[in-house]
């Protein structure tokens, strides 16, 4: 009798606890006696929970603090939009380069050896996006296609094979063309001109697309720029899109390219996909396809260079030298994209330029400055009047084209990521690209 005392007693006082947290309950006619109390009151407890759950262990309350912050799962990836997943960083065997006054393309190893040289008849514009190694050492340095292009007949594009020069395909008024690396692959463009401005045509092909070959974009926006193909990306032998931007065409005294916007071209869907807005001044890309550069526009009022990983999002920008007044650019990532190398301008811009040589971990951390007028060790002891790295060797050795104090002769070196060590590459040559295992 004095134990149901007691658990009458006690229900009783569990139900004016859970007064004010129970729902209506089902409560029978009359008096239930304590045995059917109990029973309700268990089994009303038990539909609280959800099957399987158990009544959770009181805890502390905890002060949020900033160390430990709330946290949310993402619904959606942090990056948009996502671009393509990053290539295996390839890594250049050699580069190609002219011999002056010959049109002839030599293929150097790091090593300096000249492997082979071949016929470039009608290569005027000695720059690299007017040449493309179209295929790996691996075949053979006699073997390897050489794709360049040439003024006669109003514009043309050759190909080089053994020795033997062949046109592939007609192209007038060419702007710039880019490749994969050690593949068949190329992306180019060209323009017309009309009363309103001009007209840009956006073309990509493999070497055995040609002749024929048709434009996938065109633009007609009479704003003055044009397509300019940066990158194509290729996947086990695939092409699969092109990196482009968009340039200014036909204007002079200018110091860094007048880049603006990144975009990709799937060339699966013809699909446009916008990585930088018209209003940023695109800089580079990384070998991998994973990082780029560029500058904001105009308004910005800090001057100096964004890195952007492309997968995640996150930016470092790196301020530029309180001297530098005409800006930065030319920046180069190496291909593990541990580190970047860039220049940045001050001086006269109708006048001498003065130029400053950086280079920095993508993190942000400077490694090495240097002025040129410190940098002429890196050309033998002559005097400079320009210098811009064009690319790393491997992940700690960065390739420089430099000119002489006559413009058309040029030096390309290679140095450590501190100015160190410097091995010249070519003597009296331009730059053309590098060549791929």
């Amino acid at each position: 009798m004095r134990k149901k005392t007691i658990l009458v007693t006690l229900v009783v006082m569990l139900l004016a606890m859970l007064a004010c947290e129970l729902p209506d309950l089902p409560w029978p006619e009359g008096t239930p006696d304590a045995s059917a109390l109990a029973t309700m009151v268990e089994s009303q407890l038990q539909t609280m929970l959800p099957p399987t759950a158990t009544e959770p262990e009181a805890t502390p309350d905890v002060e949020p603090t900033e160390s430990t912050p709330p946290t949310a799962t993402p619904t959606e990836p942090l990056c948009q939009p996502q671009p393509p997943a990053p290539l295996p960083p390839p890594m250049p065997a050699g580069l190609a380069a002219t011999v002056p006054d010959s049109e002839t393309v030599e293929l150097i190893d790091f090593q300096s050896n000249i492997l082979q040289s071949r016929d470039a008849s009608g290569l005027v514009f000695e720059d690299r996006e007017f040449l493309h190694v179209a295929g790996p050492i691996s075949q053979g340095p006699f073997a390897l296609p050489v794709l360049f292009h040439a003024l006669e007949n109003n514009g043309v594009l050759k190909v080089n094979v053994q020795g033997t020069t062949n046109q592939v395909e007609q192209v007038p008024m060419m702007i710039a063309m880019a490749g994969a690396a050690g593949e068949p692959f190329i992306a180019y463009s060209n323009y017309d001109s009309s009363p309103a401005g001009w007209i840009s045509y956006l073309y990509a092909a493999d070497l055995i697309d040609f002749p024929g070959v048709a434009p996938l974009l065109t633009r007609d926006q009479g704003d003055g720029y044009v397509y300019f193909p940066i990158a194509i990306r290729s996947v086990n032998g695939q092409a699969e899109g092109v990196w482009y931007t968009l340039s200014m065409y036909g204007i002079g005294n200018i110091i860094f390219p007048p880049y603006r916007g990144l975009y990709y071209l799937d060339l699966q869907t013809l699909l446009v996909t916008e990585y930088l807005g018209f209003d940023q001044y695109f800089g580079s890309l990384s070998p991998d396809q994973s990082w780029l550069s560029y500058r904001s526009g105009s308004g910005d009022p800090q001057s100096g260079i964004y890195l952007r990983n492309m997968m995640t999002c996150d930016e470092v920008f790196i301020a530029a030298d309180p001297t530098s007044v005409l800006g930065a650019g030319y920046a180069v990532f190496s291909p593990d994209n541990s580190k970047v190398a860039w220049i940045e301008a001050s001086g006269d811009i109708m006048g001498t330029i003065d130029l400053l040589v950086r280079v920095a971990a993508t993190d942000g951390t400077i490694i090495a400055q240097s002025p040129m007028a410190n940098l002429y060790g890196l050309a033998g002891g002559e005097e400079l009047t320009w210098i811009k790295p064009v690319g790393w060797v491997d992940n700690d050795q960065v390739l420089y084209e430099m000119s002489l104090q006559d413009w058309s002769q040029k030096v390309v070196t290679r140095a450590e990521a501190n100015f160190h060590n410097p091995i010249p590459m070519v003597v009296g040559s331009d730059f053309m690209g590098f060549y791929y295992p």
